[in-house]
């Protein structure tokens, strides 16, 4: 009896153990040869345009939602993480500055599975794109470019739009993500068409990823006093995604297939030797609002509320 018990306790052990392992907690090697880029790279590029460098960076989020944490960094655990959506401003004194993400919308945020949306929140982020010198994004999904695509659905939105640097897969209709509300009649051509990094602006290095979806990317920021900023996007969700090189678990299916989790994982051992270049490089997470509050982290950013 006690035979037949085991073999049937190994059995279901088996028939869940491995499903759950293979779902849930497995992750790519974590020893792939880094990409080709140092921090002395990304110095040379955020110096190489004329003008101001930003002089701070200001947070807020503008909706939430609780996830599993396994989820978004496999084998880190159950424990339930927020999962924020956030948009940045470098500030440019004397400029109108630089947005990195735009936030999302209303009618996005029940698709998005978010348990909040702040409205008053995402007005001010839209305050900071039409006054910005320029739009960026780190990624084509509704978390970072919803709040985008619906400010140029409304008057006087041109200014603002002509000022957006997108690169081929996050421009209109372009984009393989067709829920985001842009204007049947706006035409915006990509700024960024090179797989290599480059400068945008004083201070500020786009680094295209293309993963985890094909529209993602990274911004490096070097401001004024010398800080370092590096954007990471959809790369690290979490900071837990770069402390514990973990990628997103293979149940999260719109994060991509065995390639594309083994390229993410490159880039996350390429961002770990970004910061041992320069310990003080802030790698900031996507959706991680309470890495953000850590004071501990040091970071450096404002977050701001609403």
């Amino acid at each position: 009896m006690t035979h037949r018990f085991n073999l049937l306790l190994l059995a279901v052990l088996c028939l869940v153990g491995v499903p759950w392992y293979w779902l849930m907690v497995a992750n790519p090697g974590r020893h792939p040869q880094p990409h080709p880029l140092h921090i002395a790279q990304l110095r040379t590029l955020a110096d190489a345009l004329p003008g101001p460098r930003p002089r701070a960076v200001e947070a807020r989020e503008v909706g939430w939602k609780r996830v599993v944490g396994n989820l978004y960094a496999a084998g880190s655990g159950l424990k339930d993480r927020r999962l924020s959506v956030l948009a940045y401003r470098l500030v440019v004194p004397g400029r109108g500055g630089i947005t990195i993400d735009g936030g999302t919308t209303g009618a996005l945020a029940p698709a998005m599975g978010l348990a909040a949306f702040v409205p008053a929140a995402q007005r001010r982020v839209d305050e900071w794109m039409s006054a910005a010198d320029v739009l960026l994004a780190t990624s084509e999904r509704p978390a970072h470019m919803g709040g985008m695509a619906m400010l140029a659905t409304r008057p006087g939105s041109a200014r603002a739009m002509a000022r957006a640097r997108l690169n081929a897969w996050q421009v209109p209709r372009e984009t393989a993500d067709d829920r985001l509300p842009w204007p049947s009649t706006l035409v915006l051509r990509a700024a960024i068409t090179d797989t290599r990094p480059m400068a945008i602006a004083p201070g500020v290095v786009v680094i295209p990823t293309g993963v985890p979806s094909p529209g993602s990317q990274m911004i490096y920021a070097r401001l004024a006093d010398g800080r370092e900023y590096l954007f990471a996007g959809d790369v690290a969700p979490f900071a837990t995604n770069l402390a514990e090189l973990r990628v997103s678990a293979r149940l999260l299916k719109d994060r991509g297939g065995p390639a594309i989790r083994a390229e993410t994982m490159r880039w996350l051992v390429t961002l770990r030797r970004l910061v041992s270049e320069s310990p003080k490089l802030k790698v900031v997470p996507a959706h991680d609002l309470d890495w953000l509050q850590e004071a501990t982290n040091h970071t450096g950013i404002e977050v701001i509320r609403p």
